[in-house]
């Protein structure tokens, strides 16, 4: 049964990145997630984890907090203090951890189709 607010995430999500003009595959290279995983992302079938939704932020400029709930702007104000400019100063060797925590973290709530992972 998918969960009626992770189904309206999964819309914001897809809305966001029609938006942009990115394919799935795209999109999910950019935050750690296979096309596969940003699909079910956008199905509601699984929930935006908050390193997903952090990494969107950093990667895309998108609102964690407008993708899971509706609220404010899709968009985050250019002076927007909070995780965008806490991830935006992260060396890109703790970038790397970060994204391989995100993906360490989805796979706990189910498979995302995180990159690097085989399925059986």
């Amino acid at each position: 049964m998918i969960d009626r607010e992770h189904l309206a995430a999964g819309e914001r999500l897809r809305q966001a990145r029609e938006t942009l003009g990115v394919s799935q595959e795209d999109f999910g290279e950019a935050i750690g997630l296979t096309q596969a995983g940003v699909s079910k992302c956008e199905a509601g079938r699984i929930p935006l984890r908050k390193l997903v939704l952090l990494a969107i932020e950093h990667v895309y400029g998108i609102s964690g907090e407008w993708l899971q709930t509706g609220k404010g702007s899709m968009e985050l104000a250019k002076g927007d203090a909070g995780t965008l400019e806490v991830a935006a100063r992260l060396s890109p060797e703790n970038l790397a951890v970060w994204q391989r925590i995100g993906r360490c973290l989805a796979q706990q709530d189910g498979d995302t189709g995180s990159k690097g992972k085989k399925r059986r």
